[in-house]
C-alpha cells in the first residue's frame, strides 16, 4: 500500500482544488503543464473526442498516475471519463461539476463536492 505523499493524482482543470488536496498529501500533478509528443491516431478511442482530450489522454498513457479527477465541464472530458475507467482500471478517476455561476449556493454545493471527493479518495487509498 502506497503512502499518501506517493500517491500522484493528475488533474486537468482549475477548478480542481489542487492546492487543497496537496495539502492532505497527495502529489498533484497538472497534465496541461506536462509537454507530449503530437497524438497518434489511435483507432480505440471515439471518433469525437476532441483534440485536447486525445493530447491528454497521450499524456496521461505515459505517466505513472494512481488517479485522476476531471471536471465536467465538456462532453469530452465525460467520454474521457468512460474511456479511462474501461481502458486503464488501474487509475481510480472521478469526475467533478463544476459550479454553473457565482452564487453562494452554488459555491457551498461545490465545497460538498470536494469533501465528498476527499472522503472517496481517502477510502479508495485506504487513508
Amino acid at each position: 500500500m502506497k503512502s499518501i505523499e506517493n500517491i500522484k493524482v493528475g488533474y486537468f482543470c482549475s477548478f480542481v482544488p489542487f492546492n487543497y488536496f496537496s495539502q492532505l498529501g497527495f502529489k498533484m500533478i497538472a497534465i496541461p503543464d506536462i509537454l507530449t509528443e503530437i497524438v497518434q491516431y489511435n483507432p480505440d478511442l471515439p471518433i469525437d473526442l476532441c483534440s485536447m482530450a486525445r493530447i491528454n489522454l497521450s499524456i496521461i498513457e505515459h505517466l505513472d498516475l494512481d488517479a485522476i479527477i476531471l471536471t465536467n465541464c465538456c462532453n469530452s472530458m465525460q467520454k474521457l471519463f468512460e474511456y479511462i475507467q474501461v481502458k486503464m482500471p488501474q487509475i481510480a478517476v472521478w469526475i467533478i461539476e463544476i459550479p454553473k455561476d457565482k452564487t453562494e449556493d452554488q459555491f457551498e454545493w461545490f465545497r460538498k463536492n470536494i469533501y465528498k471527493l476527499e472522503n472517496d479518495m481517502m477510502l479508495r487509498f485506504s487513508i
